[in-house]
């Protein structure tokens, strides 16, 4: 709230100079009025006659000042005012809206000190403790924005308007600052005061949403529909409140009735596209977060969401959508886990180390990058290339349990199956749910040394990550071996039922039939595996 609306609430300065001519005071007044009622232009010429005949009366310059910022036309202004000052050091007005001005162009601690000097002059000036507010917000100092709101707020020269805006900056700043309590205090003293703010009535219902008090903000809510009735564009954030508070059906319902009214923006698109995925409505969500993604290239947002959907389904466009997601925000790092979850799931790939690598030389200290390029070089079997990475990691973290469990899985791959099982055990020393080392260790100990403990460590993954397929797909293995046919294929349907699209669940599934002696299943399962296959191999190339 930098805009011209605080500083035209101020009151019109009038020239003090006894000894100016009658002609010069009629121009400066016809101005003045004109400025009121808007005429720009007008005022503006007459402004100019008073300049040119008495050049050395500060308020002409003021007055023009406000006319170019109205104008944004902000340097022009702040030249005027800086003349203006020049002329009367102690022109309040004129330290108030220049502090104005440069709010506007986010030069906030100039705008402070301006803001400062007129209170000085002023220590009653409500407006421009209001102001000094917004500066200090601007300089990420809640603390000190709230000062000045409450000193806005105890100056006897208050009017309604800028008790209004004292209270609704207040309670906006507490709610930014989730003080929820707070910030229910002051945005309900403001809307008593004006009950028609959009902002206002979309922040206080949030307010009482978060605080668990639905029926205080149903009428807020319902105000806000019968407002969009008039004024379409206002469904998208009052949809998006609904939204952010887990009413999706209701906010789908806004949105809905938003996009059939205003042209689609990238905040009714996407908005709707996350509403879809949270009903499960998951066709239209795609369709929604590829117009959000057109709308504006450049956003992660939509092309995680996407990423997110596709990898659900198990379909190989989740490795694309996620890859655009971090392309355009590498600082996310759980869209790095999403996209190498995606990679190393769907289709482990050369492309995968081709993706990680830039991240890790981006990122030399972080350790999720190195985690994630050994993976990489895990899943293409470059082993070698993988400890390295892995052993990068733990100088950067040395509990790393995941790094550690990498680390014993390449081992044994080295050949060095007692080391491996050394340093798996060490990483469930940091993390027994560790999936990775529970599953690297069981694999080692389940080729005959202690079968038992290997189903033990399995049985501890599927209890308390029900939706682990290779936890499945190790255990049917297992059980395979050891001519468990029936227990074999329990767990490599489930294996399958959770990862569809992969190849080699199929494969062993298919063999596990036909050991039972189930041909024709035994087939159709072999069948889909070369299939998916193919697929797999179409898609690396």
């Amino acid at each position: 709230m930098f805009g011209l609306t605080l500083f035209l609430l101020a009151a019109m300065p009038i020239p003090q100079d006894p000894g100016l001519t009658a002609r010069v005071k009629k121009h400066y007044s016809q101005g003045a009025e004109l400025f009121r009622d808007g005429n720009l232009q007008a005022a503006e010429r007459e402004l100019d006659q008073v300049i040119a005949l008495a050049p050395g009366i500060p308020e002409p310059y003021y007055l023009q000042a406000k006319i170019s910022a109205a104008k944004n036309r902000l340097d022009r202004a702040e030249e005027l005012l800086q003349t203006a000052i020049r002329l009367k050091p102690d022109f309040v007005e004129a330290h108030h809206t220049l502090g104005i001005v440069l709010l506007q162009q986010k030069r906030y601690q100039l705008a402070l000190n301006s803001l400062e000097r007129a209170t000085r002059l002023r220590p009653d000036y409500a407006l421009a403790h209001l102001n000094m507010g917004n500066a200090y917000l601007g300089l990420g100092r809640s603390d000190r924005a709230i000062e000045s709101f409450e000193r806005a707020l105890r100056t006897q020269s208050q009017e309604p308007s800028t008790t209004f805006l004292a209270n609704l900056k207040l309670g906006m700043t507490y709610y930014g600052l989730k003080d929820y309590a707070r910030a229910q205090i002051h945005l309900e003293k403001a809307n008593a005061l004006n009950p028609q703010s959009r902002e206002l009535l979309l922040a206080l219902a949030d307010t009482y949403y978060k605080m668990q008090k639905a029926e205080a903000a149903a009428p807020h809510v319902e105000q806000l529909r019968r407002m969009a009735e008039a004024e379409p564009a206002l469904r998208v954030p009052l949809g998006l409140l609904l939204a952010e508070n887990g009413l999706f059906a209701e906010a789908a319902q806004e949105l809905v009735a938003g996009k059939a009214s205003i042209p689609p923006s990238f905040d009714l698109m996407y908005g709707l596209g996350s509403v879809y995925y949270h009903l499960d409505r998951r066709r239209e969500a795609a369709e929604a977060l590829a117009e959000a993604a057109r709308l504006k290239p450049d956003e992660a947002r939509p092309h995680c969401l996407l990423g997110q959907i596709y990898s659900e389904q198990g379909e190989l466009e989740a490795i694309d959508a996620l890859y655009r997601c971090v392309e355009r925000d590498p600082t996310r790092d759980g869209a790095w886990e999403s996209l190498a979850q995606a990679v190393f799931q769907l289709q482990p790939s050369m492309r995968s180390i081709e993706i990680f690598r830039p991240f890790a030389q981006r990122f030399p200290e972080k350790p999720l990058a190195h985690i994630l390029l050994g993976e990489a070089f895990m899943h293409n079997n470059l082993m070698s290339e993988a400890l390295a990475e892995f052993d990068r990691v733990l100088q950067l973290a040395p509990r790393s349990a995941r790094a550690l469990a990498s680390k014993g899985f390449v081992l044994k791959q080295l050949g060095q199956p007692e080391v491996a099982k050394k340093v798996l055990r060490e990483a469930l020393d940091y993390d027994r749910e560790s999936l990775l080392a529970n599953l690297y260790l069981a694999d080692l100990l389940g080729h005959g040394e202690d079968v038992p403990g290997a189903l033990a460590l399995l049985e501890r993954i599927v209890q308390s990550n029900p939706n682990f397929a290779e936890a499945y797909v190790l255990r049917g293995q297992i059980y395979l071996r050891s001519k468990r046919l029936d227990e074999a294929v329990r767990d490599l349907e489930k294996a399958t039922e959770l990862r569809s699209a992969r190849s080699r669940p199929h494969y062993i599934l298919g063999r596990a039939y036909l050991q039972q002696g189930r041909k024709d299943k035994g087939e159709e399962e072999l069948r889909k595996f070369e299939l998916l296959k193919a697929k797999e191999s179409a898609w690396e190339k």
